[in-house]
């Protein structure tokens, strides 16, 4: 069986089977309205605005197979790690790979805790009037945006999750800072067959444009930061 790595703009598909990760979706975002936090509660940073991503990399280290005997397959490692950008049309080969017939109960994709972002958040301030958008800047402080009235041409932002909230948790993949996402999974390999995983991976409305006061507004100034809070949520599909 040969396995390999196809990017589009919305799939990208890895290994022996595929495993699709898609990013939903890449479309021009209008005016946000303001807001706290959703549940887990209000809070420092306040959040101002939501919006999706020009530009979204993520590292993949490895994907593995777990059967019902705990023991893993592996499907896909590089200890380097692969980064792709989800945005753009990629191909990478993968060597070959030989899958056991069995039966596997979850997929677990192991990716670097460090992500890529670019994009800009629309935000109108209703305490000083002042209407525009806040970008992301290259580098890895997360409050050095930019600001411009008219849309702007943003910078790479890297950020370092450290919480990896619901559905992965936070490891150590080969001295590195990594996530890694485990599903559950239904699938009987039979002899010969070429099963299909899919998973994909989530990031609309992932870019969050923050304030450091609890005021409405950015409080007179321009907002804190633009990051995103969470890593993007991934469900799996076998078929």
């Amino acid at each position: 069986m040969v396995g390999y790595f196809f990017c589009s703009k919305k799939l990208l598909i890895i290994s022996v089977f595929c495993i699709s990760l898609f990013l939903y979706p890449a479309y021009v975002f209008s005016a946000n309205t303001e807001f706290q936090r959703p549940p887990g509660g209000a809070g420092e940073p306040w959040h101002l605005a939501l919006a999706d991503p020009q530009t979204f990399y993520i590292t993949i280290y490895k994907v593995a197979l777990v059967k019902d005997d705990d023991s893993e397959f592996t499907l896909y490692e590089n200890p380097s790690g692969l980064t792709v950008e989800l945005m753009n049309n990629q191909f990478v080969p993968v060597s070959d790979v030989d899958v056991p017939a069995g039966h596997y109960k979850e997929i677990k994709i192991t990716v670097s805790a460090t992500y890529g972002l670019k994009g800009y958040c629309y935000y109108e301030d209703s305490n000083t009037g002042k209407k525009g958008y806040w970008y992301t800047k290259d580098g890895s402080d997360q409050s050095n945006i930019g600001f411009s009235e008219s849309i702007p041409n943003p910078g790479t932002q890297r950020v370092t999750i450290t919480d990896a909230g619901s559905g992965a948790e936070l490891i150590t993949y080969n001295g590195k800072s990594a996530i890694q996402y485990s599903n559950d999974i239904d699938l009987t390999i039979k002899v010969g067959e070429r099963p299909r995983i899919r998973a994909e991976f989530y990031a609309d409305n992932i870019l969050e444009l923050n304030d450091s006061t609890p005021d409405i507004g950015s409080d007179g100034g321009s907002p804190a930061q633009i990051t995103f809070e969470d890593i993007p949520p991934v469900i799996v599909s076998t078929h």
